[in-house]
Order: structure tokens, then sequence, then C-alpha cells
């Protein structure tokens, strides 16, 4: 029987929560555990614990050299940035990405609090025992006093001999193993399966509707090729500018 939410929320391990969600059509804006590595459950529930008061904070974050992707280890919690810093010049970029996890974060708490029916979700290859999940669940719910806040943990074993298996731990809290996740956005047969027990309300999947097709159509008017084609017809630089900074807002929107 399918479970409805009027939220639903990515809660790590790393990208594959809010990959599927997007893939599926349940998510339609950033959150702060959206795309970091090493966000097992104990520690996303340790650090919203803590109200992310250590989370991302400057004198924590080490640039790891060695590829393109200029990833940040948070020393503070072990969470590595691997999307979010433009070089290993972590003082310059650190405004704007700190800029950008505020907003994240500030709407983490906003959408739990507006709404009836909570969902996160984390994905993860790591294996975790029942009553360490349980305990898990508790703490969070501990932080959201007279919220419903239901979690979903999914277990990928890649192992095909381990095939699927779905659990109610409790009123509120899902054990799911599959044995098989699509790569990136792609989803595999038991990514579907298990995405077909979730879903949001219709009146969730209202409020997200118009403004998600107004980010679509402005995502095409204010593209970067769309307004660089544009600036060849428009006379004087403070007006090409402000052209301009309207494809730079329109990225900044909902991330």
């Amino acid at each position: 029987m399918k479970k409805r939410y009027d939220i639903i929320i990515p809660f790590g391990y790393r990208c594959f929560s809010t990959m599927k969600l997007r893939s599926a059509k349940m998510q339609f804006e950033s959150f702060p555990f959206d795309w970091l590595m090493h966000g097992k459950l104990e520690t996303v529930v340790k650090i919203v614990g803590e109200h992310f008061s250590n989370f991302l904070q400057r004198k924590n974050l080490q640039p790891l050299n060695g590829n393109d992707f200029h990833e940040h280890l948070d020393q503070s919690n072990g969470i590595i940035f691997m999307h979010d810093f433009e070089n290993n010049n972590t003082d310059a970029c650190f405004p704007k990405v700190r800029a950008r996890y505020d907003r994240r974060i500030a709407r983490f708490y906003e959408r739990i609090e507006e709404s009836g029916k909570v969902l996160l979700l984390h994905y993860s290859d790591y294996d975790i025992s029942d009553e360490r999940l349980i305990e898990l669940h508790q703490q969070l719910c501990s932080n959201f006093p007279g919220k419903e806040i239901n979690l979903a943990y999914v277990y990928i074993s890649n192992d095909e001999t381990k095939g699927w298996d779905y659990r109610d731990l409790s009123k509120h809290l899902v054990k799911c193993r599959i044995s098989q996740m699509g790569e990136m956005y792609e989803l595999s047969p038991e990514d579907k399966r298990f995405l077909k027990t979730i879903g949001l309300t219709l009146s969730s999947r209202l409020k997200f509707f118009l403004p998600d097709l107004r980010y679509k159509i402005r995502r095409f008017i204010f593209s970067k090729k769309v307004i660089g084609k544009l600036c060849w017809f428009v006379p004087g630089k403070q007006r090409r500018n402000k052209l301009r900074d309207l494809y730079r807002l329109n990225e900044v929107y909902r991330q």
C-alpha cells in the first residue's frame, strides 16, 4: 500500500536519495544533505540534533586535492562536499557555499514545520541493525516535538542472493533492502518497487506544480544560451549586465 506524505526530504548517505526522488518527480527543491558524501545516518541525525551548529564551519574545512571535483572535508563530522567548491581556494569559495547551505538548512526546517506528514529518505550501502535504526529514529523525532517524522532506510546490498525485503519496524519507520540500485538518476526495478510504496499527497503535488513549472519556463527563457544571444541586441553595458543577472538569479532559485 502506498504511503503518502506532505514532503519527502533526502537524508543521506550520498547523492542516491535525491537522485531517486528527482527521477520519480517527488523532489522539487534542494536540501542540506542532497549532494554530500559519507553522510551516514548516525552523522546526519547528530547534525540535526546539533541544529547544524558545527556543520560547514570554515575552521573545519580541509580541501582534498587530487581530482577535479575540488572536494572539501568537514573534519567535524567526516562529511565531504563534492560539488560545491569551484576550486581549492577555500576562503574565496566559502561565502557562496555557506549562503547556499544556509538557504537549504532554512528550507529544511520550514518545510518540516509547515508539513503534517514528513518522510526522510536515507539510501545507504551500509547495513544497520533494527535496534540501532529504531534508536536513531527516536533521536531524530525528539528534535521535532509534535511533528510526524517518518524515516525510510533503504539498504543497497549489492548482493543478488539477498533479494528484496521490506519491513515496517514501527508505524513511522520502514527498512527496505534492495540488491541493485540504478546508476545515477536511473531507476532499477527494485528502486521502482520501493518508490511505488511512497508518494506525495495531492495537495503537495499541486503546491509544487506551479512553482516547478515557473522554474522550468524561467530556466528556458533565462538560460545562458538565450541570455547570451539577447545581449547581442541590447545596447549599453549596464543593461546587458542586468540581463545577465537574471540568469544568475534563476540559477540560485531553489538551490
